[in-house]
């Protein structure tokens, strides 16, 4: 599920669930790496306008900042 936030609007926010016994690579629209904030995810690489991460079962929010790509 995608939301939108922020003061202008421009921050998302992208909440997956993963389930049980299983991983998962999450593809979140960025301009940079160091735009998006994951707890419990592990920063695999950048590639195609998109800082892929790493996850394991459960639910997990990703919130990028600014304007993502596109």
């Amino acid at each position: 599920r995608w939301s939108q936030g922020g003061d202008n609007g421009g921050d998302y926010t992208l909440t997956v669930s993963i389930p049980v016994n299983t991983t998962a690579q999450i593809w979140v629209p960025a301009r940079r790496a160091a735009d998006v904030t994951a707890r419990g995810a592990r920063l695999l690489r950048m590639a195609d306008g998109c800082a892929v991460f790493a996850v394991g079962s459960g639910t997990h929010h990703f919130l990028t900042r600014g304007r993502p790509r596109g």
